[in-house]
């Protein structure tokens, strides 16, 4: 993501454009309007990459669809939104084209925007609202995320209450 700044004269900020997204940063955005966002921006982002450090360098996927929850349990300077998104593999390596999930989050910062007002920075943020953590993201395919939760619930107790506690909230939409 690249975040641009449009200043007035005197380095007044006055928007925040990521994406094809204007958001008035003025004022601190109202959950729905955070909510929003991230889901209109996960519809803007057709092609997803992944960069490594060893071969294959860069993995291909294209986006199909997000699912976006505000964290209950964010802090009161910091919402936190878990996001998974449905990719499919669109790569070299045919073993990999599967339906894939990401699982992230992204922090939206209320707290206030500090601009620098002396020196070479002057005028420029010290943070900025919005911040991925795709980079501590866990995405693999469909099929591993089965195996990782079936071996899990198998092996140790202690994740089980949660998995009985979700197929007893969602039974009906389970049936």
């Amino acid at each position: 993501m690249i975040f641009l700044v449009r200043r007035k004269l005197k380095t007044e900020l006055t928007i925040l454009k990521w994406g094809s997204t204007k958001l008035n940063i003025d004022r601190i955005l109202t959950d729905k309007e955070q909510e929003d966002h991230l889901k209109n921006l996960c519809k803007q982002k057709k092609i997803v990459t992944f960069h490594y450090p060893e071969e294959p360098k860069i993995e291909k996927f294209d986006w199909i669809e997000s699912f976006v929850m505000k964290d209950p349990d964010g802090r009161a300077d910091v919402n936190y939104w878990i996001v998974i998104d449905k990719l499919e593999y669109t790569g070299n390596c045919p073993e990999n084209k599967k339906t894939w999930l990401r699982m992230t989050y992204w922090r939206y910062k209320t707290a206030p925007i500090v601009k620098i007002s002396t020196g070479k920075n002057q005028g420029k943020i010290t943070n900025r609202r919005w911040i991925i953590a795709g980079q501590t993201s866990f995405s693999d395919p469909m099929q591993t995320f089965e195996e990782f939760f079936v071996q899990a619930i198998k092996n140790k107790e202690w994740i089980r209450p949660l998995f009985k506690k979700i197929i007893e909230r969602c039974s009906e939409e389970l049936k």
